[in-house]
């Protein structure tokens, strides 16, 4: 039979309490929620049929918020969020992309589906 080495026995009992530790499983702690970028369409409603080639695009988002409708940058936001443009439609369906993002990098984006049947 081998004589273990005190010191050789030690480092085996912490290899085994290390490897122990590393695989059991924690609980992972719940993120606190924190306040995010909101946005909200209040018109057009998705897959409205129009008659108009010319669609309004509004709604609201944060305020320090950029928004783009298609691509194109709204300028007009108001102090409270609220924006709104006009987009033209082709006839058929069409796709509206909204995007807000805001300077922390936080982005929110709607596509909505639009069919315009003059």
């Amino acid at each position: 039979m081998k004589r273990v080495l005190p010191g050789a026995l030690l480092l085996l009992v912490l290899l085994i309490i290390v490897g122990c530790q590393a695989t059991s499983t924690q609980p992972t702690p719940t993120p606190t929620p924190t306040p995010g970028l909101t946005l909200v369409i209040t018109e057009p409603k998705d897959e409205a049929v129009v008659k108009d080639s010319l669609l309004r695009v509004a709604g609201y988002t944060s305020v320090d918020a950029v928004v783009s409708v298609n691509g194109n940058i709204i300028r007009a936001i108001d102090a409270r969020g609220n924006f709104a443009t006009a987009i033209p439609l082709q006839e058929g369906p069409n796709l509206v992309e909204v995007i807000a993002t805001d300077y922390q990098g936080n982005r929110v984006s709607k596509v909505l589906t639009v069919i315009y049947a003059p």
